[in-house]
């Protein structure tokens, strides 16, 4: 066998072998590591931060509502209709 056929008859197997090196399955860590939280934040303080707009927008809530109240009864007293009608 010459040197050209002997190394065109390792070219094949030596591919095949690269392929199948290529094709195993990666290392598994010993053990995966979950990533710290980054919220900084406590319960409470989320709660917080989550309840005081509600409370605002429900003291402005009543607070046009009583203006409302006043302004129609006011009405009613001018125009002499407490029935509403």
């Amino acid at each position: 066998m010459s040197r050209t056929t002997a190394r065109a008859a390792l070219l094949p197997l030596l591919a095949a072998c690269l392929a199948l090196a290529a094709c195993s399955k990666p290392e598994v860590p010993e053990h995966d590591n979950p990533p710290e939280p980054q919220a900084a934040a406590q319960p409470a303080e989320l709660t917080q931060a989550i309840e005081q707009p509600l409370d605002k927008a429900n003291a402005a809530q009543a607070a046009t509502e009583a203006a409302s109240e006043k302004q129609d009864a006011a009405i009613d007293a001018a125009t002499g209709d407490a029935a509403g009608n």
